[in-house]
């Protein structure tokens, strides 16, 4: 589970960027945590690099199937 200290540093959003999901070795769309939704296993993805593979360490069969979806997007602020 994704965790904070601080409130002001996150904002919950409804996009539907939020609700897509990745098949393991495919690119997001978007930089930022990604969750697994068979083992709950979290990883940092950069756009347009592949995800983690189906074998990723705590991933086990009996979790059903790999699937990544954006837990926590980060951004880039205008300067």
């Amino acid at each position: 589970m994704t965790r904070f200290r601080r409130s002001n540093d996150i904002e919950v959003s409804i996009s539907p960027e939020f609700d897509k999901e990745y098949n393991p070795g495919e690119a997001p769309d978007h930089p930022g945590i990604y969750r697994c939704g068979g083992c709950g296993c979290e990883v940092v993805a950069e756009a347009s690099k592949p995800l983690p593979s189906e074998n990723h360490p705590r991933h086990s069969p009996a979790q059903g199937r790999v699937r990544w979806r954006l837990a926590v997007a980060a951004q880039k602020e205008p300067h």
